[in-house]
């Protein structure tokens, strides 16, 4: 007679069912919607810090959604200043920079100051006095821009075609209400204001003074009103 194997007992069978639970206790089960997103414990321990007693079961992809768009929105904006810095690494003030500038404010960091509106930060554009580039940023050029970059900055400040620019910024800026203007409509905005079609060399020199002074940031394709 063959005795049949029945299931495991004693200390054996306590090893590996502690062993089973152990690994699910410390996460080694993926879930079924992935690691990258935000568990469903995480949601809910907000909705209660909220003061939300009760979660439906909609409201978690609901939820990632937001948290998504809202990340989007702040990490374009810190990938804006860290290349206007001409920086690699992204700091803390890059976060409170970008979130001030979406109307919200971190407590403890920096002065909390209303933000700006679209027409008091169009004033300053206007307002802004606008020159040959500051040593410390050309310090950070390199050499052939560094030789080139002076004659060619004087040059388009006595011809005025900077303040043009900031002219057809301001007024581009402050007729469409919005704080996005692309380069390639800059460049044939200014184009029919002179009557001469503008170098985009020029350009891009015009759009370095004002970065200089603050008044845009500008990524390869687009400039931004701060």
């Amino acid at each position: 007679m063959v005795a049949k194997a029945g299931p495991k007992s004693g200390s054996q069978g306590k090893q590996l069912g502690s062993g089973v639970s152990g690994m699910k206790r410390r996460g080694m089960f993926k879930p079924a919607g992935g690691s990258s997103q935000i568990g469903v414990p995480s949601i809910r321990r907000l909705a209660r810090r909220g003061g939300v007693k009760r979660v439906g079961r909609g409201v978690y992809e609901e939820t990632r959604l937001c948290l998504r768009s809202f990340l989007e929105r702040a990490l374009k904006d810190i990938v804006l200043l860290v290349e206007h810095a001409r920086r690699t690494t992204a700091t803390s003030n890059d976060v409170v920079f970008a979130l001030k500038r979406s109307g919200i404010h971190l407590y403890g960091y920096g002065g909390f100051t209303c933000p700006m509106t679209r027409q008091q930060r169009v004033k300053r554009l206007r307002s802004k006095k606008v020159g040959p580039g500051s040593p410390a940023r050309r310090s950070r050029s390199t050499a052939q821009e560094t030789v080139e970059s002076p004659s060619r900055e004087d040059a388009v400040t006595r011809d005025g075609l900077v303040e043009l620019v900031q002219k057809t910024l301001a007024d581009y800026f402050l007729r469409e209400r919005a704080d996005v203007c692309t380069i390639r409509g800059l460049r044939r905005l200014v184009g029919e204001a002179r009557g001469v079609e503008v170098p985009d060399a020029d350009l891009r020199v015009c759009l370095r003074l004002l970065q200089d002074q603050n008044c845009i940031m500008c990524s390869t394709h687009d400039i931004y009103l701060i």
